[in-house]
């Protein structure tokens, strides 16, 4: 069995993913249910949601395979996506770690603060690059 976040208005707790981890129970996949009525809170976006993880104490290397290589590894597409590798999709998304105080909410109104946010840079999609504002 695999365990995904997907966070969404209703469907993320620090203090349960805290008690699930001290268990063992990690996500092996970390995605959003975002749409217009939480992306201004308490989802944001799929990088906010990765910094929350963080926050947690989740490395790094951890939580990008979990909203990369390990969803693509779920639809059996990880020979095509969520990879690097020559002659594959490169639709790339360039986060930047960056050391700043914010405030992280989660669907039950529980508060943290992080010391550390990963902010979305440049998207490359079918060859475009695109910055983030």
């Amino acid at each position: 069995m695999l365990f995904d976040v997907g966070h969404g208005t209703a469907s993320f707790s620090f203090a349960t993913m805290r008690q699930a981890r001290s268990l063992g129970v990690v996500p092996y996949t970390i995605s959003t249910d975002i749409y217009c009525q939480n992306i201004r809170g308490p989802v944001h976006s799929l990088a906010m949601t990765m910094t929350k993880f963080l926050a947690l104490g989740f490395p790094l290397e951890e939580v990008v395979a979990a909203a990369t290589t390990a969803p693509a590894a779920v639809l059996r597409l990880g020979e095509e996506l969520g990879t690097l590798r020559v002659s594959t999709v490169a639709d790339i998304s360039i986060l930047q770690l960056t050391d700043r105080v914010v405030s992280l909410i989660d669907s039950e109104q529980a508060a943290m603060t992080s010391e550390q946010v990963l902010e979305p840079r440049y998207t490359i999609k079918s060859g475009k690059v695109l910055k983030c504002k």
